[in-house]
Order: C-alpha cells, then sequence, then structure tokens
C-alpha cells in the first residue's frame, strides 16, 4: 500500500519528536507533516520523566540551550504564566555540592541562577536532610518541573489540531530509503509514503532502532542508560523544594500528583545493543541501593520506599546532546537527550527544523 507524499516526517512521538512537529509547524505552516511512533504519544522514557528542570547541565553548552528551550516553552506555554502547575509548575530547589563540583558548576549554569546560603536556610524547610562536612549549599532559581503526561496531551492536541499534521500510533517504520526527491520509509504493516524530509527522533533505543533504517551512520554513539527512581509513601508539606547532590547524583523532588515524594539516585547500569525493551519495576537490588542512597541524606525518608520505575535514557558521548544532518540528504537526527529530552526538547528540535530549512536554501 502506498500514501501520498509528506513534506515531513518525524519518526518518533516521544519529547524529542513533538517538540520538532510542534517546531515544524511553527517554523513552515506550509508543510504537510507526519509523525509516526510504534508506541502512544509519549509512551516511552517520556513517559516516566520526572521533568526536572534546573538551570544547569554537564556541560559548558548546556546554559545557551537551557536558556533557549526556555524561551520557546515560554511562547509554547506560557511559562511565566502557568502558576497552576497544569503542564510547567515553578519549583524552589536547592543544590548541595563540595566545593570541587561548585566551582565546575560556574561556566555550566545560568548567570545568577546559583547563590551560596547558610544550610539553615535549607535545613528549615527540609529538617531531616544531612549536609556533609564540607559541603556548600546553593539556592537555585529558574527551576521548573514539567509535567509528562499534561505536556505530551498538549503538544499532541496542539498538533492534531493542525489541518496539515498526520499521525500514524502504533506504527513501526522498518525500512528509510534515499530516494530521488527524498526518501521513502516503509512500516511493518507494509505501508510505503515519502517524504521530502525526515526527522528521527527515536529515544533511548536509538542504536537497534536505527541500525536497521540504513541511513544513520554508523559512528553515531547512543547509548541506553538504566534510571532508577523511588516513590517514598510520604506527603511533603506544600512549597517543598527539590533538593539535588550533585556529587551523589541525586535528586528529591515532591510529587503531590501521588502524595509522595520522588527520589532519583545514581545507576551505573547501560544496555547492550540488542537487549531492547527492559522491565520498568525495580529489583530488589534497585530498592536496596537507593535505601542505601537514602540513608546518608535523609534517613527518615528511607524508611517510606515502597516502590519506583525504571527508565531508559538515551545519552550520547560526553553528555552533550546530537542535533545533525545526516549525509546525503535532508535526514536529521534528534538523539541523546542525557534524560533531558522535556527540558532540553524546544531548544534540540528548533536547531533540527533550522537544519533543515537551511538545507532547503542551500539546495
Amino acid at each position: 500500500m502506498r500514501t501520498s507524499e509528506f513534506d515531513l516526517v518525524v519518526v518518533g512521538a516521544g519529547a524529542l519528536g513533538l517538540c520538532t512537529a510542534l517546531a515544524a509547524v511553527e517554523s513552515r505552516p506550509d508543510w504537510s507533516i507526519l509523525v509516526v511512533d510504534r508506541d502512544l504519544p509519549g509512551g516511552g522514557a517520556t513517559r516516566w520523566s520526572a521533568g526536572m528542570a534546573v538551570p544547569f547541565g554537564p556541560t559548558p553548552g548546556h546554559p545557551a540551550m537551557i536558556r533557549q528551550a526556555t524561551a520557546v516553552l515560554r511562547r509554547w506555554f506560557g511559562l511565566v504564566q502557568a502558576e497552576s502547575g497544569r503542564v510547567i509548575e515553578k519549583m524552589s530547589s536547592f543544590v548541595v555540592a563540595g566545593e570541587e563540583s561548585v566551582g565546575r558548576l560556574g561556566d555550566r549554569a545560568l548567570p545568577g541562577s546559583l547563590t551560596r546560603v547558610d544550610v539553615s536556610e535549607l535545613e528549615r524547610v527540609c529538617p531531616d536532610i544531612r549536609v556533609q562536612p564540607g559541603e556548600v549549599v546553593l539556592r537555585c532559581t529558574g527551576t521548573y518541573r514539567i509535567h509528562a503526561e499534561p505536556f505530551v496531551s498538549a503538544m499532541w492536541g496542539c498538533l492534531m489540531a493542525q489541518p496539515a499534521v498526520r499521525a500514524w500510533i502504533g506504527t513501526e517504520v522498518v525500512s528509510v530509503r534515499r530516494v530521488r526527491d527524498g526518501y521513502e520509509l516503509l512500516t511493518a504493516a507494509g505501508v510505503v509514503t515519502t517524504a521530502a524530509r525526515v526527522v528521527l527522533a527515536i529515544g533511548a533505543w536509538f542504536a537497534d532502532a536505527a541500525a536497521p533504517l540504513g541511513v544513520v551512520s554508523p559512528e553515531l554513539d547512543i547509548r541506553a542508560k538504566r534510571v532508577v527512581g523511588l516513590h517514598c509513601s510520604v506527603p511533603a508539606p506544600p512549597g517543598s523544594p527539590m533538593v539535588e547532590f550533585v556529587d551523589d547524583d541525586l535528586f528529591m523532588t515532591p510529587d503531590p500528583a501521588n502524595n509522595s515524594i520522588f527520589v532519583s539516585f545514581y545507576r551505573d547500569e547501560w544496555l547492550s545493543p540488542g537487549a531492547g525493551p527492559a522491565p520498568v519495576i525495580p529489583s530488589q537490588k534497585d530498592i536496596d541501593l537507593g535505601r542505601e542512597s537514602l540513608e546518608r541524606r535523609c534517613r527518615g525518608l528511607a524508611e517510606h520506599v515502597v516502590g519506583g520505575r525504571v527508565a531508559y535514557d538515551g545519552y550520547a558521548p560526553n553528555r552533550v546532546p546530537i542535533v545533525r544532518r545526516e549525509r546525503g540528504g535532508p535526514l536529521v537526527v534528534v538523539a541523546g537527550g542525557s534524560g533531558s529530552g522535556l527540558r532540553l526538547g524546544p531548544a534540540l528540535a528548533t536547531e533540527a527544523v533550522r537544519l533543515l530549512t537551511d538545507a532547503e536554501v542551500a539546495a
């Protein structure tokens, strides 16, 4: 079965794919756009994201991406007016780190976003928190949470309201082939369509999903990292902050929707190519390690761990997200958000669309 041609096909309807489609609608309203995903919109890693958006990142290049993403979110959702928290919720937050880590944060944060405060300021709102000798407490300005489910719902609703946008959900693309005027895409159901341009935003399983397509450079290195979060069955008082322990790679944040506290902690586990989707329920080892991490930082919270969730994030080398046009045609890869697809997605999507339109001008 063969369908009509689209100006753009976006493969992937997670945070990066949805942002790319909406950025394309905004930049090129004349384009016909198809969004394809083998799952439901936001059904992969996006579904499980805590959605924390802090004003710093792991590399010196992150502040510029954060600034651009925030500007786009403000335009899309009215960030300043989003006090109801339906999609975006402003949050108070603190960072706890050793002096060496504080020094490294200097060029990785938005100017003026981190301010040293006395430990007592954190202890007033989080009396059970443990700050170790030699650690510094920073008040963090400009933190917000993007609620994954309403974010996906709002983005999807906006896209489906556009007459030029169509969606194929529960549809797996098994082949992308370069043809004279663009690309030919084949689905597992045997449907063939053509596109003048393609964006691949296929998430943590990029290595497995992209290889069979045959249009992505083999040296592109995206690895799937196993990420574990725990649910603590204790409600956080209203206005409780998010607290991140930089040197532990651990953060805890109120989860009012579930009347609990959510904790994400360090797990150095990477999936081998071909491993495919894995369980989303934490193992007993995960629970034990999480409780051990919490014992060091908030003993009372460790006693309330009742379960959690597992997600898989795509990481690029050095944690620098990849947005690049592949050789041989107008196909752009957006990958390696390192768990920041919700907060960086608008910036990465804007760059992806720019690469497509720049290629069009050059042609």
